[in-house]
């Protein structure tokens, strides 16, 4: 496999520090960062809690090339909304790449976010989880075919609002809808993503990565297979390398099919 394969499979993934307090955080993302992982995805429980900062300000001090996803499904009035992704943007100006925001603040307020002066942090849109079973999904929303209906009406707001892409499971992925406008001017950033040999853990809704890379998706998140990986699996790092080959085998195969 090219290791120009191997690159891109690692720079498109997003390590979920999840789920977990600052110290233990912070220790996994050394190691993953020793293997070459560069991306980390912080929730909001983690950024709130007690030793965030000076955990974070010393694995960020010597790392200039850690980018930040912080996953922290902000719904706040549109004012605050803003002010909360400034502030957030001048905390961690040279490391964050994404921030997520709740589809359900509505157009004005991510209209509002994206007129920021000076943005840094791409915005990403998430409505449902992929925790969230499909049985949950159509009770919220009170239909059966949710994630297409949420598909189709995020489409209307996120690409005019300004918002760089969506958070989506490959169940919604695989709807078809992304080779056409708006919804190929957006990025695809998949989550639930669970290697064969990984537990769904909580996940409802999950699927190998090789196969959201084939759907196309542009970034993939995952936490517990590589951070805490079956014993059948071993290390840490032999995880990673397992996660790697799937997803560049899928990114070969693409390259190929074109």
């Amino acid at each position: 496999m090219p290791n120009s394969l191997r690159e891109k499979a690692l720079s498109m993934t997003y390590l979920a520090l999840d789920g977990m307090d600052p110290r233990e955080a912070f220790w996994k993302a050394e190691e993953l960062y020793r293997l070459g992982t560069r991306n980390f995805k912080l929730e909001i429980e983690l950024v709130i809690a007690a030793g965030f900062e000076d955990r974070c300000h010393l694995f960020l001090e010597d790392k200039p090339d850690v980018k930040l996803f912080l996953d922290l499904k902000l719904h706040l009035a549109a004012r605050k909304l803003l002010a909360t992704v400034v502030e957030l943007e001048e905390r961690f100006y040279h490391h964050i790449e994404f921030i997520t925001v709740q589809a359900a603040c509505g157009k004005d307020a991510l209209l509002a976010l994206n007129k920021r002066p000076e943005p840094v942090a791409k915005i990403l849109a998430v409505a449902w989880l992929s925790t969230m079973s499909r049985t949950e999904m159509r009770l919220v929303s009170g239909r059966d075919n949710a994630g297409q209906h949420f598909i189709s009406a995020l489409g209307q707001i996120i690409e005019p609002s300004g918002c760089a892409g969506l958070i989506l499971t490959q169940e919604e992925l695989n709807l078809g809808m992304f080779g056409r406008d708006p919804y190929n001017k957006l990025l695809k950033v998949v989550v639930g993503n669970r290697p064969e040999w990984a537990p769904k853990d909580d996940h409802y809704r999950y699927g190998p990565p090789g196969r959201a890379v084939e759907l196309g998706a542009d970034f993939l998140v995952v936490g517990r297979p590589l951070l805490f990986p079956p014993k059948e699996v071993g290390s840490t790092e032999a995880a990673l390398n397992l996660w790697v080959e799937e997803v560049a085998t899928a990114l070969h195969s693409l390259t190929q099919a074109a």
